[in-house]
């Protein structure tokens, strides 16, 4: 029966062809879905290695810090304390806050970049210097180099540098790099020296948001010592742990970004699982003299099932191995337009996975089995004699079962989704309402078919026809528009979801902030003398800061 179902998807391979689409098609979204995000989480993660690789402890705030209302911040003294510990060789803060430059009188270029405390400890430091030397006096910034790029800035340039501590004129020292990257951060990174960090970022304070240890005895003798040393707020954490948490969250947009494309590539396989029955339902009834010979001559229903699963599970791994392949290209396609479009993903290339590969080949040959299940079935129970009949055996007649199952999904679907109060029930009865559809297919097929026939019948004989063939089978007629319906299902779900979603946060927004205009600050406040010249402006009416 291996051979018969090696020759059977060999002649048919026309046949098939519709099946290896939507398989290849599934796959590939699934796969090429896979690596783009794999690339994305390893990149992500390896930054951070990157990052802090020479930290054996940190010092940062709580997981809960963010709900307190003024942030956390390690002051001089227990900044300096931490120096003291035995063991500690080196103690590197972070001190962040948004910069800008500007030249003379021109407008404000660079707004979208991170001004840094220069980290002057070596291994603790991840910025290394592609050109001149690291800031040190007062009035020294280093640029990362694509912001030198984009902004035409050199080592001795002098600009104006915009911060919280107001308009400080800087030189330029150095260009830097983090890694293969340009920078540190997403907009650019600003490194200042530390006699103008304190002034830039933080209005004058000494104060660090978090810090660093280089420690070259044992790393948890010190980091017991310093959860003496901390003050409420903070955590103390070995490198090791701190790395790892790092990781986990650096990595979880990439994780988040796979689990969605995932997903939706599992829906194109599942639609095109209807695909796949519809094609083999129509090729086993195509191949129905053939399969009563075989029966005639002493095959018998297993044997034919297990002919017809094999072909089924050729189809399946020929289709997914392609789609597989096909994915990886895909994965490569979409990185070249998105870098040539300026909008490159961490990572920028294609991570390759063979668990994900090797996940994807299965999902789809599996999909492709179960397509298969009920088609290979029926084509099994048909007898000899049946099979060598022209017409088509498969009636109209649709099952009690099937109409109380399908009008109880629906009655209860739209009881959830109208008049449930809880998330679950809403969305259950979502769900139910979708499969009780899906159900209730060939009823519908027959009721509209019924309320089509007058339209229909102005198209002369060929209405009339299309809508005899339509009813004749109003299960392969509700199979072939179920792959429709979940398609068009999922475009209207996105698209009302996105609108609602809109619609709600403009109203919110609009009940919440009623000013025409917001002069808003991402670091220090807005002074009074700001506040006046607002209020003197021509056209306001008033100013609430």
């Amino acid at each position: 029966m291996l051979h018969i179902a090696l020759r059977g998807v060999r002649h048919n391979v026309g046949r098939y062809l519709a099946t290896l689409v939507a398989i290849m098609t599934g796959v590939a979204f699934f796969a090429a879905a896979g690596a783009v995000s794999a690339r994305v989480v390893s990149a992500l993660e390896g930054d951070v290695d990157a990052r802090y690789a020479g930290v054996d402890a940190a010092v940062v705030p709580e997981a809960d810090a963010s709900a307190t209302a003024e942030p956390l911040v390690l002051d001089e003294a227990t900044f300096d304390a931490f120096g003291q510990i035995d063991g500690v060789a080196a103690v590197a803060g972070e001190v962040t806050g948004p910069v800008a430059f500007q030249r003379g009188s021109s407008r404000p270029f660079g707004d979208g970049a991170t001004g840094r405390l220069w980290i002057t400890d070596d291994q603790l430091n991840p910025i290394t210097i592609s050109e001149g030397r690291a800031p040190a006096a007062d009035d020294e910034v280093a640029i990362d180099a694509g912001t030198a790029e984009r902004h035409d800035l050199g080592v001795g340039d002098e600009v104006t540098l915009l911060s919280v501590g107001g308009e400080i004129p800087v030189r330029v020292s150095a260009i830097t790099a983090f890694g293969n990257s340009d920078a540190l951060d997403n907009g650019g990174t600003v490194s200042l020296a530390p006699g103008l960090a304190f002034v830039a970022l933080t209005g004058g304070r000494v104060e660090y948001q978090d810090a660093f240890l280089r420690v070259t005895g044992d790393p948890d003798a010190a980091v017991a010592e310093l959860r003496d040393a901390v003050p409420s707020g903070f955590d103390v954490q070995s490198g090791d742990q701190f790395r790892a948490d790092k990781r986990q969250e650096a990595g979880s947009f990439g994780r988040f970004l796979k689990t969605g494309l995932q997903a939706f590539a599992l829906l194109a396989l599942l639609v095109g699982g209807f695909v796949i029955y519809n094609t083999f339902s129509v090729t086993i009834a195509q191949r129905q003299r053939e399969l009563a010979v075989l029966s005639a001559i002493g095959a018998t229903p297993k044997q034919l099932k297990r002919s017809l699963r094999a072909e089924g599970l050729i189809i399946g791994l020929l289709g997914s191995t392609l789609g597989a392949a096909m994915g990886l290209g895909l994965a490569f396609l979409l990185v070249f337009v998105l870098g040539v479009a300026g909008m490159d993903l961490p990572g920028s290339g294609v991570g390759v996975e063979p668990g994900s590969l090797v996940q994807a080949v299965l999902l789809g040959t599996v999909i492709t089995l179960g397509s298969v299940v009920i088609p290979v079935r029926r084509a099994a129970k048909i007898e000899p004699i049946e099979a060598l009949r022209v017409a088509d055996v498969q009636g109209r007649a649709i099952s009690t079962s099937r109409k109380v199952v399908a009008i109880g999904m629906l009655a209860v679907g739209a009881a959830g989704l109208f008049v449930g109060s809880s998330p679950a029930a809403i969305g259950i009865g979502a769900l139910l309402l979708v499969v009780g559809a899906i159900v209730a297919g060939p009823l519908v097929a027959l009721g509209g078919a019924r309320l089509l026939r007058p339209v229909m019948g102005r198209f002369g004989l060929e209405g009339r026809l299309a809508l005899d063939n339509t009813v004749r089978s109003p299960k392969r007629t509700a199979t072939t528009a179920n792959a429709l319906l979940i398609g068009v299902f999922l475009v209207t779900f996105v698209t009302v979801a996105g609108t609602s979603l809109k619609d709600f946060a403009v109203r919110e927004i609009q009940q919440l902030e009623s000013a025409d205009f917001v002069v808003a600050s991402s670091g220090g406040s807005l002074d009074d003398a700001l506040l006046a010249d607002l209020a003197g402006a021509k056209g306001v009416r008033a100013v609430t800061p």
